[in-house]
């Protein structure tokens, strides 16, 4: 019989190189930790439910992994419905004040025919405008 810490090595090998980390959080778990969760809870004199403890075990990592997630979502979009659309609203905003600074700098920026576009209003009038009409102006 081997010892007990030959159980979690094996458990360990057979996880890393024959199904993979990546079958793990898919929640595909090598057998040999039951075995190795069952050998080390009888050598401390409880038995655990090695069947339930797997279970929890995928479980745990399962959301362990939709809260890295859902850390890197907030991360990157904003952890709020308001504050991802001020992102994007100040996105816009940031493109539109480009444009106006280009045009003040060269009034040839665009064709005549359009110059329009940056005389009819200024640039505070056009940053109070909604999300779909700055859209429609940047196009």
């Amino acid at each position: 019989m081997y010892g007990p810490d030959v159980i979690p090595t094996a458990a360990y090998h057979e996880q890393v190189h024959e199904i993979g980390w990546y079958q793990l959080c898919l929640g595909r778990l090598s057998i040999k930790w039951s075995t190795a969760v069952h050998s080390y809870s009888k050598a401390a004199g409880h038995l655990i439910n090695s069947t339930r403890w797997s279970s929890l075990a995928i479980q745990a990592i399962w959301q362990y992994i939709k809260a890295l997630w859902q850390h890197w979502n907030e991360l990157v979009h904003g952890s709020i419905i308001e504050e991802e659309a001020n992102h994007i609203l100040q996105q816009i905003h940031n493109q539109v004040h480009s444009h106006y600074e280009n045009y003040e700098e060269d009034n040839n920026y665009v064709l005549q025919r359009h110059a329009y576009l940056f005389t009819q209003k200024t640039l505070t009038q056009r940053l109070q405008m909604s999300y779909d009409y700055l859209k429609c102006w940047l196009r």
